[in-house]
């Protein structure tokens, strides 16, 4: 069985194997996303993962890369489509809801404890441990 361990995300990105731009989340986490914005229409980008454990055990992906749409591309029509929604990692406090889209998105969940809901976030969703 293998054991999964919480660690960093962090992604190192530019326009070449230098990098030279940092996006990370703080926190340790077990399934990573980062969203790189601001990025510049048909461009090749290069990047690389680096997740840390609580321990400093670090790893560290090959450079992967990609090249973003040119602009004035054909605009998406479609909403996303949601799946694959789960509650994990359920707390006294704290409940952790994941989902899956057929299309990057941002996301946001309204919750309360009746389908007035009455509460809402927006990603990323953090909350402060104690």
């Amino acid at each position: 069985m293998e054991h999964r361990r919480a660690r960093t995300s962090c992604v190192r990105y530019g326009n070449g194997t230098g990098y030279g731009l940092n996006c990370s989340i703080p926190g340790y986490f077990l399934d990573h996303n980062v969203t790189l914005c601001n990025l510049t229409p048909d461009t090749k980008y290069h990047f690389q993962v680096v997740s840390e454990d609580p321990t400093g055990n670090r790893g560290t992906s090959d450079d992967i890369t990609f090249r973003t749409k040119q602009a004035g591309a054909a605009q998406d029509r479609e909403m996303p489509r949601i799946s694959d929604v789960q509650v994990q990692g359920l707390g006294e406090t704290m409940a952790v809801v994941s989902w899956m889209t057929d299309e990057p998105a941002n996301g946001s969940i309204e919750y309360g404890t009746d389908t007035g809901y009455g509460r809402s976030t927006e990603e990323p969703f953090f909350c402060d441990r104690a």
